[in-house]
């Protein structure tokens, strides 16, 4: 007897979607290209979006820049009012505006005014309570002793005290202490 084949050659056919079947290439380039007129269809919608939000921001930091720029401007006026204020309380400034402080430059030309000749002031420190202390050099004792008589009976001056007096090469250096005699 001869032999049957039963078998047939006959392919099965395969789903669209298969994973083994030749659709499937087809298929993700067209899924892949679908999604990428998406994200460019949504990105072209969206993109004036954020440019128009982008000019309103840019507006926004220039409006806020005008509005530092008149806070400066307004800090550095208050910093002058606080120099003035200072500038004023240093001199004593009352509400008449009359200078109450002592006036050093004054203080130094009533000092001048009670030098006797001969001698030369080597240094002169003013202190905020209104005293000074005064170094003066002269020639000889008799010298200093008239300079600190001249400065007890002066009406610019009060409470003399004798600090130092030390003779040195050349001349006798004297230190004097002294309360300065407010005028009005």
């Amino acid at each position: 007897m001869t032999t049957i084949n039963l078998h047939q050659d006959q392919q099965q056919k395969q789903p669209f979607f298969s994973e083994g079947g030749s659709n499937g290439g087809l298929i993700f380039s067209l899924g892949l290209l679908v999604l990428t007129f998406l994200v460019w269809g949504g990105l072209s919608f969206y993109l004036p979006k954020l440019v128009e939000n982008n000019v309103k921001l840019d507006n926004q930091i220039k409006d806020d820049n005008i509005k530092i720029t008149e806070l400066k401007s307004l800090e550095l006026t208050i910093d002058m009012r606080n120099r003035l204020k200072a500038i004023k309380d240093n001199l004593g400034i009352n509400d008449k505006n009359i200078v109450t402080t002592l006036d050093v430059s004054k203080v130094l030309n009533s000092l001048n005014t009670d030098l006797n000749v001969g001698v030369v002031v080597s240094r002169f420190e003013y202190k905020g309570d209104g005293s000074v202390i005064v170094a003066f050099d002269s020639v000889n004792y008799s010298d200093v002793a008239k300079q600190i008589a001249n400065f007890k009976h002066s009406d610019n001056f009060s409470e003399v005290e004798i600090g130092s007096v030390a003779r040195k090469e050349k001349a006798i250096v004297t230190t004097v202490s002294m309360k300065v005699v407010k005028k009005s």
